[in-house]
């Protein structure tokens, strides 16, 4: 009897511990990073591979970007929804609130001072 191969397959509990990992297109022997935007194999290592993910420089550089950029879940997320109109008005309406809302702050002080010269 010849021994057979075990392969690790993506795991959906894997999400709890790593919050950024998602399914891979590339099949369930692969998992998805979404900080990365990048498929990276985990037949071998399973969970060990997540970790090692997760110790990548890239992926650490990534991961601040996150935490410290604004909330713009559309340009991190796989643009599978770009095929639902309703989803891609509403994600580029919230883009152009952002946008908005920055210019204002920028621009308040300034209008304000100039009104109050009038």
């Amino acid at each position: 009897m010849g021994s057979q191969l075990k392969f690790t397959t993506y795991c959906p509990s894997y999400k709890q511990e790593f919050p950024w990992v998602d399914k891979s297109q590339l099949g369930n022997k692969y998992a998805f990073c979404a900080y990365c935007s990048k498929d990276f194999k985990i037949d071998s290592m399973g969970r060990a591979a997540l970790v090692s993910h997760t110790r990548s420089g890239k992926h650490t550089r990534n991961e601040e970007g996150h935490t410290k950029s604004l909330n713009m879940d559309f340009f991190l997320k796989r643009n599978d929804s770009l095929n639902n109109p309703t989803i891609l008005w509403r994600s580029l309406t919230r883009v152009l609130q952002i946008i908005l809302l920055g210019l204002v702050e920028i621009l308040w002080p300034k209008l304000s001072k100039s009104v109050m010269h009038i």
